[in-house]
């Protein structure tokens, strides 16, 4: 989850939260350009795949912040 979390927190978009080595999964949280807070989820499967779960109350800070994040990935 390392390269993960330095990528979106590196890139000023999210605020590291928890970390769960166990199971892989990391939590971040943020507050999107409108103000919205944005919380998000990161599991790592196993070979390359992993899921990622964006939340809010807005749909367009949701997608905002996936948007982001798919950037800082790539």
């Amino acid at each position: 989850l390392g390269g993960i979390g330095s990528a979106l927190t590196g890139a000023s978009l999210l605020h590291h939260v928890e970390s769960i080595a166990a199971t892989n999964e990391a939590i971040f949280g943020g507050t999107a350009a409108s103000g919205e807070v944005v919380l998000v989820h990161v599991k790592l499967l196993s070979g390359s795949a992993g899921e990622v779960t964006v939340r809010s109350n807005s749909q367009s800070a949701s997608d905002a912040a996936m948007t982001a994040i798919l950037g800082a990935l790539n």
